[in-house]
């Protein structure tokens, strides 16, 4: 059986829609798997968020029962692995968050300066959402600003941006970025950057 069978047993897995004889017989092949072991917490961590978002957010109806029907995987022809699902999932999401406000102005970019601790963010994100260390960014890496409230920032992937992003040596320093600021999108333009601590002696006159 090929990858395209486990990915369709897989999604009919997070649906609940599966018999106990194949229930159990996936339940074998993920155990072996390890791919699809990582596949599968990625799936069930994403249903969560995206199911918490989607509480949160007021949904137009009119676009829900459209897109339903549209894609009703009653259809033969459509059934969609779980990336796919969630993909979609995601993209109503966001027309749910925009449909109302799309005659109002779109935010921009602010000048403004944060202060926060340099982690890696999908390390972060990892754990936020119950997963272990590593697995979001195994393909490496990227530092990002988490501030005391909360509130994770990524940078914006121009030159100052990515030279940031992958300088590890600043992994967990407390520092001050100033640049632009993109609030909808957490998202910083890095003009500067001073540790916390170099702040502190300028101020004190150490």
């Amino acid at each position: 059986m090929d990858k395209t069978y486990w990915h369709e047993l897989h999604q009919a897995y997070l649906d609940d829609e599966l018999g106990p004889a194949d229930r159990k017989a996936f339940e074998q092949y993920m155990e072996a798997n390890p791919e699809m072991q990582m596949q599968h917490r990625w799936a069930v961590a994403l249903k969560k968020r995206l199911a918490a978002y989607r509480d949160s957010v007021p949904f137009p109806d009119q676009v829900e029962s459209r897109m339903a029907t549209r894609f009703s995987r009653s259809q033969p022809w459509f059934r969609p692995s779980w990336w796919l699902a969630a993909s979609m999932l995601a993209a109503l999401l966001v027309m749910a968050v925009f449909l109302p406000n799309r005659n109002q102005q779109m935010p921009t970019f602010e000048p403004g300066a944060l202060q926060g601790t340099l982690v890696c963010y999908g390390c972060e994100l990892a754990e936020r959402v119950g997963l272990q260390k590593g697995v979001i960014c195994a393909s490496g890496h990227e530092l990002a600003l988490l501030c005391p409230k909360g509130e994770l920032w990524r940078f914006a992937s121009d030159t100052q941006g990515v030279k940031l992003q992958t300088d590890l040596g600043m992994y967990q320093k407390r520092v001050e970025i100033s640049g632009l600021m993109h609030k909808g999108e957490h998202l910083i333009r890095v003009q500067s950057i001073s540790p916390l601590a170099e702040i502190a002696k300028a101020e004190f006159g150490f």
